[in-house]
């Protein structure tokens, strides 16, 4: 609610399948950030990424460590096919377009592929 006046917002470009992909929503109204940063679920369903104008607000740090992984996939394409099975909230196929993206992956995930280097 802005002002006494509710809101709908619409998070758009998600997708659940084949891989789920979160939808994002952007505005310029430093009131309606504010009133999405002061609800129950900011920080747990949705989170900042940018903030706008005069925001107090910081992006919320999600606070994940992974805990180190070796795989023994043999190559790209098999690493490839771990992340996104592992990880299909994190890592997208269409993110991994070569063997650098890849490892960059992995690596943020704490992931490494021995056999690969």
């Amino acid at each position: 609610m802005v002002d006494g006046v509710p809101h709908s917002i619409e998070f758009r470009n998600g997708i659940t399948r084949p891989f789920v992909r979160n939808g994002k929503f952007t505005t310029d109204d430093v009131k309606l950030q504010k009133a999405i940063e002061e609800d129950v679920s900011y920080g747990r369903q949705f989170v900042l990424i940018t903030p706008v104008g005069n925001s107090p607000a910081k992006p919320v740090d999600t606070g994940e460590v992974f805990d180190p992984i070796e795989n023994d996939s043999d190559s790209i394409q098999k690493a490839k096919r771990f992340l996104v099975e592992k990880y299909p909230n994190k890592v997208k196929i269409s993110q991994l377009t070569n063997k650098e993206k890849v490892l960059e992956a992995a690596k943020n995930l704490n992931i490494s592929f021995p056999k690969l280097n």
